[in-house]
C-alpha cells in the first residue's frame, strides 16, 4: 500500500495528469512516469542486513522496480505476489514470501529516497554520502563523480544506471570551474 502511496505521490510532483474517465493507476500510470523520468528497472539496491546470509546473487543484488511499471506475467515478482494476495488472500497465501518481502521494501526504499529528494554536499573524497541512507537492511549504488567532458556533461561510468544517487559539484561551482578554465584559454 505504502508503495502505491509514494509512486502515485511522485507521480503527481513530477507532473503527472489525473486520468478523468478512471482512477490512476500505480503502476501503469505512476510507476510508468517514474520509469521514463529516472529508469527505475536499472536501480539496484544491496541486501546488507548482517543476519541476511543469502547464497544467491539475485538474494544480494536487486532490482526491485524492474517491470514493477507492467501488468501481469510480465510485472516484477513482489507485485505480482501482493496483486495475488490482495485479491484472493486463501489461493495465494504461499506467495507471501520472503523473497517478495525484501524486494517490495526494497522497491519501497528506492521510492522513499526519491520522495525524500535529499541532497548531500560532500567533500573532496566523497566518503561522507552513505551508501546505507539510514537503512539497516539496504545499500544502494552511488555513482561517484569522475568528472565533466569538454563540452560540460556529467562523464557516466558504466554502472550509472543502476545508481539511485549521483555525485557531482553543485551548477554554481561547475559555473565557477567552466569560467575558470575559459579565463585560462
Amino acid at each position: 500500500m505504502e508503495i502505491e502511496s509514494i509512486s502515485k505521490e511522485l507521480y503527481k510532483n513530477l507532473g503527472g495528469t489525473l486520468p478523468k474517465d478512471r482512477d490512476i493507476f500505480f503502476d501503469t500510470d505512476c510507476l510508468a512516469l517514474l520509469e521514463s523520468k529516472w529508469e527505475l528497472s536499472k536501480k539496484v539496491v544491496i541486501s546488507s542486513y548482517i543476519n541476511f546470509h543469502f547464497v544467491k546473487d539475485e538474494n544480494k543484488i536487486l532490482k526491485p522496480l524492474h517491470n514493477a511499471h507492467k501488468r501481469g506475467d510480465s510485472g516484477s515478482d513482489w507485485k505480482k505476489a501482493y496483486q495475488a494476495v490482495k485479491h484472493d488472500r486463501a489461493n495465494n497465501l504461499e506467495k507471501a514470501n520472503l523473497k517478495h518481502l525484501i524486494r517490495a521494501m526494497a522497491a519501497l526504499f528506492i521510492l522513499n529516497l526519491y520522495y525524500k529528494d535529499e541532497v548531500y554536499t560532500f567533500d573532496n573524497n566523497q566518503k561522507n554520502i552513505p551508501s546505507n541512507m539510514g537503512s539497516d537492511i539496504f545499500d544502494i549504488k552511488i555513482h561517484k563523480y569522475s568528472g565533466y567532458d569538454g563540452k560540460n556533461n556529467y562523464l557516466k561510468k558504466a554502472d550509472f544506471q543502476e545508481c539511485v544517487y549521483l555525485t557531482k559539484r553543485t551548477d554554481d561551482s561547475q559555473n565557477l570551474w567552466i569560467e575558470a578554465t575559459e579565463n585560462q584559454i
